[in-house]
């Protein structure tokens, strides 16, 4: 079983890195006003992060949704099987 902790990780100090440098990227783009995102920790602090020096930031709403949320799926239960998935590595 996985510790909770493994399940809904923080972002990396990499991660951040890399939202860092992908913000003026974004900042070039005329978002919508609703941002959609999955409810998993990671992905909230990684849109709040690429968002934070967006110019629109302020009439921005991230909305949590939770069919976005990640599922795990046990060696048992995916869709491929082992060799498949070798394959593909």
């Amino acid at each position: 079983m996985l510790k909770p902790e493994l399940i809904d990780t923080r972002l990396t100090e990499l991660g951040r890195n890399q939202c860092i440098q992908q913000q003026p990227l974004l900042n070039k783009f005329d978002l919508n006003t609703v941002v959609l995102c999955s409810p998993m920790r990671r992905t909230i602090e990684t849109a709040c992060c690429l968002l934070a020096s967006h110019p629109k930031k302020e009439q921005l709403v991230i909305r949590l949704v939770p069919e976005l949320k990640e599922s795990l799926l046990s060696a048992d239960t995916t869709s491929v099987t082992a060799v498949e998935l070798g394959q593909f590595c």
